[in-house]
């Protein structure tokens, strides 16, 4: 009987350690970092005279893919428009992320070992120019300043999830 307790009392204490140590899954971190990103909307950057200025509308995220819509205005009228979608994202081969000051959002700069799909579709006017490809190694993500930390240590979360260990290392 005195076994029996001790090997309770040791199942109990190790499950209890390992719970408080529980690091999110890949699919909540996903979810974490789109929930910010969702709220993230506002003004990213000002020309020098204060006249021209541009602001993120939307942001998506999902495991893979990244997308962003963008408003430029001078003089408080719209002039342009520009949706953008990073496909085949390898976050396994995130190197760095730099955070800058902007305006009503803060910018981190991710940058890839490898290369992903870049889309770009922009509208001026009545004007329509879409499927401009091209692959690339950095994405620009605006984040509210009170979650810019938060956010950069889930992608760092991200790319422990998705490292792909070598079998014979």
């Amino acid at each position: 009987m005195k076994n029996l307790l001790t090997l309770l009392a040791l199942f109990f204490g190790l499950g209890l350690g390992s719970a408080q140590d529980k690091k999110p899954t890949l699919d909540e971190t996903v979810k974490y970092i789109n929930d910010i990103l969702t709220v993230s909307n506002g003004v990213f950057g000002r020309s020098n005279d204060k006249t021209g200025y541009a602001i993120i509308t939307e942001q998506k995220f999902l495991l893979q893919d990244y997308y962003s819509s963008e408003d430029m205005f001078v003089d408080s009228k719209r002039i342009f428009q520009r949706t953008t979608q990073r496909s085949n994202i390898d976050w396994s081969s995130l190197v760095s992320i730099v955070i800058d000051d902007k305006e009503d959002l803060k910018e981190l700069t991710l940058r890839f070992n490898t290369p992903f799909n870049i889309t770009y579709t922009s509208e001026t006017g009545d004007n329509t120019m879409g499927g401009n490809k091209q692959t690339g190694k950095i994405i620009l993500i605006y984040v509210i300043p009170e979650k810019v930390e938060n956010v950069k240590k889930a992608l760092l979360r991200l790319k422990e999830l998705t490292y792909k260990k070598d079998p014979f290392e």
